[in-house]
């Protein structure tokens, strides 16, 4: 049954290849470095901008906590040393290597810059977040499975990792560990694609 669904996904493969081949080549894109244990795969950048109005900053320490995933407490502690000043910003960084989707690791960083100003006793809050995030996938076993698999099978390489992918078979779990080295690889390339971003929101 696997032979039959990968000579299907073959068929897909080579109609795909005839029709856009450089969409396909697109898909295939996130295998680079076949030395590199972990890559990084699906990754998004997104953005949210808020602005609040308030006599009182306690009572938004929830809402700004809970839509820019902040640990409350450092939100509360910031909210209070500003509360006699009259102008304050703060950048929070947070990275997440524990975060999860259908059972598979999503590695999450993001910057979050607040600004606070104080007119006539009325707090004007300015929150900007870049965020990034990435699935992993392990890269030896990937093609560990590519070279058995092009041994065994008559099935077009770009099908297998095709395959692979569609059913993510080797993307890593919450509870894999990882070395220090992967985790500061992770970080750099998450951090390359908000870090601009970030520098922009600093200046609002």
């Amino acid at each position: 049954m696997f032979f039959a669904f990968l000579l299907n996904q073959a068929k897909s493969y080579n109609q795909i290849l005839l029709k856009d081949p450089k969409k396909h080549r697109r898909v295939l894109h996130p295998i680079t470095n076949d030395n590199i244990p972990l890559g990084i795969i699906n990754q998004k950048v997104e953005n949210l901008e808020r602005d609040y109005s308030t006599g009182d900053l306690n009572s938004i320490v929830d809402q700004i906590s809970n839509e820019f995933n902040l640990e409350r407490n450092r939100v509360q502690n910031y909210f209070i040393l500003c509360k006699w000043s009259s102008y304050s910003k703060q950048l929070f960084n947070r990275i997440d290597f524990n975060a999860q989707e259908e059972g598979y690791r999503v590695v999450i960083l993001a910057g979050t810059v607040i600004k606070i100003t104080k007119t006539n006793g009325v707090f004007t809050v300015n929150c900007r977040m870049a965020k990034s995030s990435c699935n992993l996938h392990n890269n030896k076993k990937l093609q560990e499975f590519i070279n058995f698999q092009k041994d065994s099978v008559a099935i077009p390489i770009p099908a297998l990792y095709e395959f692979a992918y569609k059913h993510k078979m080797f993307y890593n779990k919450p509870w894999e560990p990882l070395s220090p080295q992967e985790i500061t690889n992770i970080y750099n390339e998450l951090n390359s694609k908000i870090e601009g971003l970030v520098n922009t929101y600093k200046n609002i």
